[in-house]
């Protein structure tokens, strides 16, 4: 499965994402799963050590331990699979509120409220259904609020990180927004309808000012920020900041 930070691929026992270190939304509740049945094939070995408890004969004992063989098996192929399982009914019932799920999309994004539509599509799909049209979209519309946050941060004095260390996640995170926008060959054309390349051209120019007003960069560092290296961008705004602090 993907990360829904970074779109690295995650094990579903990492807790934290080993390539963007976010929390792992799927961690807790994959530990619930196998909690919970782990104390459900307990509870069943109690009862059959009860029941059996009393009588003494070698074929009673030996249904026993074939039954409790046969639920650590499904123990272990019920945790084996619990995510495969816990998607297969996610996505039934995402298909049945699809229409209801696009329509409130086209409402967000046509409102240009970018924060809300990043944050209902991975609400909404949050298993990797991603199969309609505000795929890209919305996986911008993520990396634009989290880029919007770490802007404003650089003003924060008394926050965990340094300043260096802001501006290297701020540079990975534009960089991912960049990156949602460009069409490939093997992207489905779907995620590129006109009113998408708008919307996109649309948070771009939002990011753009951020930087000018928050950041300190020139309108001409700005309009070339995308061009830039991860490098570059980070040296550029290091320079910006510091230049504003004087």
């Amino acid at each position: 499965m993907k990360c829904p930070s970074c779109g690295n691929d995650l094990h579903i026992e990492d807790e934290k994402c080993p390539y963007c270190g976010k929390e792992n939304p799927y961690y807790k509740k994959h530990r619930l799963a196998m909690k919970k049945y782990q104390k459900e094939f307990n509870d069943v070995k109690e009862d059959v050590y009860r029941k059996t408890g009393r009588l003494t004969s070698l074929q009673v004992k030996a249904l026993a331990i074939a039954i409790l063989l046969l639920l650590n098996m499904g123990l272990m192929i019920l945790g084996k699979n619990a995510w495969e399982i816990h998607y297969y009914f996610e996505k039934i019932y995402v298909d049945k509120h699809n229409e209801e799920y696009l329509a409130v999309m086209e409402q967000l994004e046509s409102e240009k409220d970018y924060f809300a539509l990043g944050c209902y599509y991975g609400t909404v799909f949050r298993y990797g259904s991603y199969d309609n049209e505000y795929y890209r979209i919305c996986r911008m519309s993520h990396f634009y609020s989290q880029v919007y946050a770490e802007i404003m941060d650089l003003k924060n004095e008394n926050g965990w990180n340094t300043m260096q260390g802001k501006i290297k996640y701020l540079c990975e995170d534009i960089e991912y927004m960049y990156e949602c926008s460009v069409q490939d060959d093997y992207d489905d054309p779907m995620y590129f309808g006109e009113r998408h390349r708008a919307a996109m051209e649309d948070i771009k120019e939002e990011v753009k000012g951020l930087l000018i007003t928050y950041a300190n960069l020139t309108e001409e560092e700005a309009e070339l920020f995308a061009t830039y290296s991860n490098g570059q961008k980070q040296l550029v705004l290091e320079k910006a900041v510091a230049g504003n602090e004087e």
